[in-house]
């Protein structure tokens, strides 16, 4: 156990100050990850997959996901674990993915009330998040197993928030009322005993069909997606002989690994002008990396 702290000390010590150990009683590893069968929301299939996660929607509160810093999830595994940045003010934090939902409403995923203290949001509306999944250091994980907070992650900078909020608002979202199914007469979420602290909710009656509308509603054209130009600028922040010295530096900036030759490199967002890199640049090297440099790189999907 000893040697579990020493870890934690060298790995994730470094934010606001403060140095973040695991408990010594948080359980050795997370449980053998589970999906469950597809399910129905309001008349459309769901089906869970484990695969890579980056998309913007509405974050709504659930007062049934305990203590801890957690995440109810429509298709993720059960548990993983993911970063959630506040589109408002680019705070991004760590939360764990315990149950399925939200099961209706306009909210793509839903939060813990302790989750919405951290990220600073007010969980008496929902409010606009990007979910990127991602594979934290164990001793990350076992902070959030025992109901603890991760720290954070470096703030989303001001030019990839204007990117998200955009690519948010041209996304259609249901109209719903955010609100928990009926209990009766529905098909219950299978969900297995480790991500289930609580008992598991029901999916809501099949909604009655919708009546007639006019031959030509009011509502506005669903735009294209905004195009990222071909070529993006990056920070790159550094670059390690080793693996695990990569991918723990990646966590604390909020970055991505990447294999170059014999070496990992870590980069961090990817900007449309170099003078937003250069502001991103700036902030990093103020977190502790002096070396990092600004370098080009091919648009792709995520960060």
């Amino acid at each position: 156990m000893r040697s579990f702290h020493k870890a934690a000390l060298l790995v994730g010590g470094l934010v606001g100050g403060v140095v973040h150990a695991a408990p010594a009683s948080a359980p050795a590893t997370d449980p053998a990850v589970e999906l469950g069968a597809a399910y129905a929301i309001d008349g459309a299939i769901v089906t869970p997959a484990d695969a890579p996660f980056d998309d913007v929607g509405l974050a709504a509160l659930d007062g049934d996901l305990g203590e801890g810093i957690a995440m109810a999830h429509r298709t993720l595994p059960l548990p993983s674990y993911a970063e959630v940045t506040a589109l408002d003010s680019g705070r991004t934090i760590l939360v764990r993915i315990e149950r399925r939902g939200p099961l209706t409403g306009s909210a793509f995923v839903a939060l813990s009330a302790r989750a919405f203290a951290q990220i600073g949001a007010d969980p008496a509306e929902p409010f606009g998040v990007r979910v990127r999944r991602v594979s934290p250091q164990e001793y990350e994980r076992s902070l959030l197993r025992t109901g603890q907070r991760a720290p954070e992650r470096l703030a989303a900078p001001k030019s990839l928030l204007e990117v998200l909020r955009r690519k948010l608002a041209e996304k259609p979202l249901p109209t719903k009322p955010i609100a928990k199914p009926a209990l009766s007469g529905v098909e219950k979420v299978d969900l297995p005993p480790s991500a289930q602290p609580l008992p598991a909710k029901a999916l809501p009656a099949k909604p009655a069909p919708p009546k007639a509308v006019a031959a030509s509603p009011k509502l506005p054209p669903v735009k294209s997606p905004v195009a990222m130009p071909s070529v993006t600028f990056a920070v790159q922040v550094a670059a390690f002989a080793n693996r695990a010295s990569a991918d723990a530096t990646a966590q604390k900036v909020g970055g991505t690994v990447s294999a170059a030759g014999k070496l990992w490199r870590v980069r961090f967002g990817r900007f449309a002008t170099r003078t937003e890199a250069g502001a991103a640049q700036a902030k990093v090297r103020k977190a502790g990396f002096g070396d990092a440099q600004i370098v080009t790189s091919q648009a792709a999907s995520g960060q």
